[in-house]
Formats: structure tokens, sequence, C-alpha cells
């Protein structure tokens, strides 16, 4: 019988959290270095481990417990192999777990407010009013967000630009105008009103990491955006407090009454950088249920020959709107391909999944929200201006003039609703604060499988939001029978 199949992309997860290690000389680190590359399913099932104990974070009384590995996993189809690896790997990969989530905690306030402060004006307590902030109780709590959502962060389909294809770099949250708006955080205003790059009033806060006294000595600070104001009440060079009044919200040039809000998170390398680039998804900072999710689903929706070594592989990423979460960071198809002389699953190396000299992806397997926009959005500054990225992959697309949009912007001809960029085709639901789904399709144009044919080979899709929660799902020859619902003797059939 064949063993069973990988959970999770193995090798990229692996290498990363071997460079975690390298910088660690604990017996954590250790156990990680001391998994021999290539080998699939002891390196997935290490990295399927952290990844979920990096969500999980369990309470240090519960350390030493193998149910909370098998827990970390969410599937009890795993606990057989957890329960067979040995007690001081468990100990070392909760360890290193946990140092990890602690020094990703400390990059931004634990103790952020949500922008409407729960939506506190739809339902004021008695005696409030707006200029008095945001209750410090709310402060940092997740049952005070300000759900539901219009838009994600990430591809979508532009409701008011005729449902075009759109790289949204924010979270949008439906609101009437003159809903008072507050700071996520403490922070310096750094913009209060009209300014030449953006199209409508907005605030945008510097915030400074915690512990640090300094963009410098934080590796770099970070922004909140709070957009599409009607009106503002601070100026420029104001230090605010988490939970100051800010400004009232208003409507976009579509005439949509809500708050776009992003968050955007200079680097060391960039300490003071605050371009579209530098968005990330703001679920990064505000407090929502960082439980396992239960209605995130990834699954392999169809599946096309490109050559007798090649698929055209589409997943379907879809999360209930229920749960509050609308958190998907990353998207990734991998295969791996039974090997009867090792009885294992070996993983088929995908070309486009190592980072070129520049460190671009080209024509991954995988499409990070996050890492996606500050590759291929680049920026026009004076350390680094719109020239510097001649080096991009995709440079033939650039034209004399900076602009953001130009590759992650990008649809097909046939479809101005699907995205079309890097090999990859993105093709994002419509979606509203009325749906009870969202649904994202995930096309990779070029998945390699190696050669013999379509038997023994397995692809996997991966959903990871932002928490680290991993969903996967499986098509083709996965385990001792086929688990594909597609016509895979079909497929074997043309190749």
């Amino acid at each position: 019988m064949k063993p069973r199949v990988p959970l999770n992309h193995s090798e990229s997860s692996l290498r990363a959290l071997k460079a975690v290690a390298a910088r660690r000389g604990n017996a954590a680190g250790a156990a990680f270095r001391a998994w021999p590359a290539g080998h699939s399913e002891p390196a997935t099932r290490l990295a399927a481990t952290f990844c979920k104990l990096l969500a999980f974070r369990p309470s240090p009384e519960r350390l030493n417990s193998r149910a909370l590995i098998v827990q970390g996993f969410g599937s009890q189809r795993d606990s057989g192999a957890i329960q067979r690896l040995p007690s001081w790997f468990l100990g070392a990969v909760v360890l290193l777990a946990l140092q990890t989530s602690a020094a990703m905690a400390a990059e931004f306030d634990e103790s952020a407010v949500w922008p409407l402060c729960g939506r506190i004006s739809e339902a004021p307590p008695a005696g409030w009013d707006s200029t008095q902030g945001c209750p410090s109780q709310r402060h940092g709590d997740p049952a005070y967000s300000d759900y539901p959502l219009s838009s994600a962060f990430g591809p979508r389909q532009k409701a008011s630009q005729n449902f075009r294809y759109d790289y949204h770099r924010g979270i949008d949250i439906p609101t009437a105008a003159g809903t008072p708006v507050f700071a996520v955080t403490d922070g310096e205003v750094k913009i209060a009103g009209n300014h030449s790059a953006y199209s409508d009033p907005l605030v945008q806060l510097a915030h400074v990491r915690p512990g640090a006294n300094g963009c410098k000595s934080g590796g770099g600070c970070y922004y909140s955006n709070y957009m599409h104001l009607s009106d503002w009440v601070v100026a420029p060079g104001d230090e605010v407090s988490r939970g100051q009044l800010l400004g009232y919200t208003g409507a976009s040039e579509s005439g949509f009454e809500h708050l776009h809000f992003e968050i955007r998170n200079a680097n060391a390398a960039d300490i003071y950088s605050r371009w579209q680039r530098d968005a990330i998804h703001p679920l990064h900072v505000l407090p929502y249920d960082q439980g396992a999710p239960t209605s995130l689903t990834a699954n392999i929706i169809d599946v096309q020959p490109v050559d007798a070594e090649t698929l055209t592989v589409t997943v379907r990423v879809e999360q209930a709107t229920v749960e509050q979460r609308l958190d998907v960071k990353r998207i990734e198809v991998s295969a791996t391909r039974y090997d009867p002389l090792s009885g294992d699953y070996e993983p088929v190396s995908q070309a486009g999944n190592a980072p070129t000299a520049g460190g671009y992806y080209v024509n991954p397997t995988f499409i990070d929200f996050d890492t996606n926009n500050f590759a291929y959005s680049h920026k026009d500054s004076a350390t680094y201006p719109w020239e510097s990225f001649a080096d991009c992959p995709h440079g033939d697309q650039h034209g004399s003039s900076y602009d953001a949009n130009v590759h992650l912007d990008h649809a097909t001809e046939e479809d101005v609703s699907v995205g079309l960029f890097n090999g990859q085709r993105l093709a994002p639901h419509p979606f509203s604060a009325r749906d009870s789904h969202y649904r994202f399709d995930f096309t990779v144009d070029s998945v390699a499988v190696g050669a013999g044919g379509l038997a023994g080979v397995c692809l996997t899709a991966s959903v990871t939001d932002v928490q680290g929660n991993v969903r996967s799902g499986h098509w083709g020859d996965c385990a001792s029978g086929l688990v594909s619902q597609l016509p895979l003797q079909s497929l074997l059939s043309t190749l």
C-alpha cells in the first residue's frame, strides 16, 4: 500500500523553516536542521506542524501535550503519524513555533482596535459620543470587529468599474457617511485631508513597532490609511493614541459610502517606505478570531494537460462570511509522484518556485497576496526610482511613467474580470457584504508532474490564512486509491 500523501508544500516550507532555525542556537533549531531535504513526508509533517502551531499559539502549560500537535493539524487522519514522532522532536517544534509566533506578534500592537471601534456608532453605549474615542475595553478584543466587509485584501472584481479585475490593497468596510473613525493604535499623523497621491481625503498614521523607539530600531515603521473621509479632526504632526477619534467616513468617487482601510508595512531595508507595494493584509494588525477556520477550503476543480509532463490546474478557494474572517493570504498547487523504489511520494520540482537573483518568482505555482504585491507593485522614490526596477522579469510591460498597477491589475482579453499575470489566472467571484461566501478561482498555467504520465501523481491545493492555518485538497493518485472526482482516466489517455 502506498503511504499517506504529504499534507502540503513540503520543500519550500522546510527551506523557510530551516532558514529560521539557522538563526537560533537551540534544540528547536537543531531539530529543524536535522531533517534531510527531499525526504518529503517527514519534511511535510514538520512544516505543517510548525505552521499550524504558529496559528494555534498554545499556552505554556500545554507545551508537553502530544495531543496539542494533533489538534494543530486539525485532522484525525494525521494523528497516527504525529503519534509516531519522537517526543524530543515534538517539544522542539513547539518551542520554535512559540518563539517565532512571539517574534511575529511583536511586529505590531496586539491591542489594536478596528477603525470603526466594532461599529460602536450603530449601537452606542449610554452616554457615549465619538469625541470620547473607542472605549479601552474594546482594544485588542476580536469581539468588537467591523465586519461585514464588502472587499477583502487581494484580487477582487471592482463593482464600481463594471466588475473589472482589481488587486485590492486594503479592506472595504461599508458604513454610512459620517461614521466616526478611530486610530487603530498609537501613532503620528502624516497626512490629514487631501493629498496629491490619493483621490479622496484620508488620514495616514505612522506607527513605531512595540518596544522600539523609532523606525530604525524597529526595522521599519508601519502605517495605517483611513481613506474616503468626509471630515477629519487631526492635523499632520499630531500624536494620537489608540482609539482616538480621527475623522468621519465619506464615499469614494463612485458614491459608495465606506471606509477603505490599509496597513503599509516598511521593512528594514527601506524603513520609512509607505508606497502601495508596502501594503499587507490588514488582518495582520486588526484583532479577529485566530482559531482554526471551519469553512475555508481549497479544491482542485479542473485539470488540463499541456504536454506529457505539464498540467494546467484550477483551484477553487471558498470561505463562509459568517466566520467573519476573509483572511486568505496564500494559495499553492504542488505535485508529488509515487516512487516505488523508495515507497514514498517525492515532490516534483517547480522551476518557478525558486526566486531569481533579483528575488522575483516567475510563473510560480503559488500566490502570496502580501509578497506578490511587494514584488510587483514597485515604487518611484528617490532611493528606488521607477527605472531601478528594470530587472523585473516582466519589465517589458513597464511604461515610461510609474504605474503601481501595471502588473497586478492586468486582465485577460476575453474577460476583464479575470486577472492574467505571471503564468496565473486569478478569477475572484463577485462579492459584497451581503454574500454568504467568498470564492476565488486560481489557475496555474504550468504545473510540472514529471515523466511517466499521471499514474502515481498526486496534486495538492493548499490555502493559507493570515494566521498560518492551512487547508488542503487533493487530486489524482494520492494513496492506495484514486481520490479525484475529475476525469483522471481520460486525462491519462491523452498523455
